[in-house]
């Protein structure tokens, strides 16, 4: 996707800042995690991975120019939380997060699961199951569907910076299990050791979660902000523009994705 820098129209209150904090530069400057989390966004996927394509594409059709930066994610939350970045993304909501930020509608939906050795018979069910095993989980993940491994005290846990990281560990025997949505999992793993990872994953879901655009609460048109983008998103998706972009990093675009945008009732998530 080819953005061209624009000046940015009329859009109320929010333009009014936004023209008033960046003077001439008029870009929206947004964060993600410089270790990458395919398919969603990573410096060296096709434009940056698909959500980040998502969202440039989103605020390009309501009228801004953006900047992205890719910066380790703790950071990317830190910019955020500090009005030093308007916004952030991918975020799985939690309940510390949401003390301090405000979520957009879901860009996309994960089942996660716990990755191991492809030779392990380690099983899980509960977390009893683990107890003295080694968990990698990279700083700035969300523990949500973990709380209870963490309230053991009777699971190590091992925090490094990448998830590319967690899975070296893992293939060298230094720990046990990863947890991670199962799509991302084999992506990673598939980028790292080609289509003989020696992985697999455990039948046991931890979770479903979704992912969402993070706007900080204290930000002075958080909901402004968030109201444009999550227009914007829909409107991608009733013309069709979001499902081609979905499509373009071989990944379709989820019906729950869709019916929660266009609201279309469910017979069950």
């Amino acid at each position: 996707m080819n953005i061209r820098r624009k000046t940015v129209g009329k859009l109320g209150i929010f333009l009014c800042w936004l023209l008033s904090s960046l003077g001439s530069a008029q870009t929206l400057l947004l964060v993600t995690g410089e270790n990458a989390y395919p398919p969603l966004t990573g410096p060296k996927l096709p434009e940056g991975g698909l959500v980040t394509e998502v969202v440039r594409q989103v605020f390009h059709d309501r009228g801004f120019v953006t900047d992205v930066a890719y910066v380790p994610w703790n950071r990317a939350y830190q910019m955020t939380l500090q009005h030093e970045a308007f916004a952030t993304f991918p975020y799985v909501k939690d309940e510390e997060r949401e003390k301090h930020f405000l979520f957009s509608k879901p860009l996309f939906q994960f089942v996660e699961k716990f990755f191991v050795r492809i030779n392990d018979p380690i099983t899980f069910s509960e977390p009893k199951d683990i107890y003295g095993k080694t968990i990698c989980r990279p700083i700035g993940y969300t523990d949500k569907h973990l709380e209870q491994l963490v309230e053991s005290r009777k699971i190590w846990f091992w925090r490094p910076d990448s998830l590319e990281a967690c899975f070296d560990l893992l293939a060298n025997n230094q720990v046990d299990l990863v947890p991670v949505p199962v799509r991302v999992g084999w992506k990673t793993v598939s980028r790292q050791y080609g289509e003989t990872a020696p992985f697999k994953t455990l039948p046991h879901v931890l979770g479903v979660n979704t992912q969402h655009l993070m706007v900080s609460r204290s930000h002075p048109d958080a909901e402004a902000l968030l109201k444009t983008f999550n227009d914007g998103f829909k409107q991608l998706i009733a013309d069709g523009t979001a499902a081609e972009i979905f499509r373009r990093h071989n990944v379709e675009l989820p019906a729950y994705i869709k019916n929660k945008y266009l609201e279309i009732k469910q017979s069950a998530f």
